[in-house]
């Protein structure tokens, strides 16, 4: 298949304009998806890793929690009477950060359960809280065992350890997700150099072969008809331009 150049030089010159746009759309194209996969990356892992601090808030302050309701009811701290609730609001203030961070359903589920199993636990810890007959002699014995707080929130350290596990499945997909994006990058990243040097390539010879070089003819041989060879034709190639030029050359020269 023969080459055939465009028509005009206009259209020349604006096929040579979209080779230049389409290698900045290509480029910016993939820089652009570069950026994103990196940003969107970036973002999710913090977002994982936000929901796991936050759970770790949560078992603090659940601690915590305990902590004072066993100060209020069996040393009777006056203090503690008024931080116990301070807890509950910071705790359901954290749930609901946990919920806004959520982006799957699987991760709804957990954190409803993570709740519920919290719940369960603020019901008992009320009930002692707002007790003031618990301080007898058996219900202190029980409160002050060591193990009291840890078979308490027995059930809540099973489902914070299944969200936990949650959150680990997203945050391997994700380092999972970029080791692929790392391993294939080499391989993207010189598309747009490649694509470049190819339309340079094919730019420079629809340029050369359409007018650089029939321009040149057409100079050549004008120099040689000016210099009394009449005789000589002037090959009406390239653009319309170029060979509209050659052939009214070759037409003067034929007259004279």
């Amino acid at each position: 298949m023969t080459f055939r150049p465009p028509k005009s030089l206009k259209n020349l010159l604006f096929l040579h304009e979209i080779a230049i746009l389409f290698l900045v759309a290509v480029t910016g194209l993939l820089g652009g998806l570069s950026a994103y996969f990196w940003q969107h990356n970036s973002a999710e892992s913090v977002r994982i890793n936000s929901m796991f601090y936050i759970t770790e808030q949560i078992r603090g302050e659940l601690y915590a929690q305990i902590q004072e309701m066993i100060r209020a009811r069996v040393l009777e701290d006056t203090r503690a009477l008024e931080t116990y609730p301070e807890y509950s609001r910071s705790i359901s203030e954290l749930f609901n950060q946990l919920r806004q961070r959520s982006r799957s359903r699987e991760v709804d589920i957990a954190i409803q359960a993570l709740n519920l199993s919290y719940r369960e636990i603020q019901r008992d810890m009320n009930n002692i809280f707002n007790n003031p007959y618990i301080a007898d002699r058996l219900a202190r014995i029980q409160i002050l065992n060591p193990t009291f707080a840890q078979q308490m929130v027995g059930n809540f350290e099973n489902r914070n350890a299944a969200f936990k596990q949650v959150l680990s499945k997203q945050h391997q997909k994700l380092d999972e997700t970029l080791a692929m994006w790392t391993k294939f990058a080499p391989f993207i990243i010189p598309i747009p150099l490649i694509i470049a040097f190819i339309i340079v390539l094919y730019t420079r010879h629809v340029m050369r072969t359409g007018f650089v070089k029939p321009i040149a003819n057409v100079m050549r041989g004008a120099g040689e008809i000016s210099q009394g060879k009449l005789e000589n034709h002037i090959e009406e190639e390239g653009v319309e331009e170029v060979s509209d030029l050659a052939n009214a050359i070759n037409k003067m020269a034929k007259e004279l």
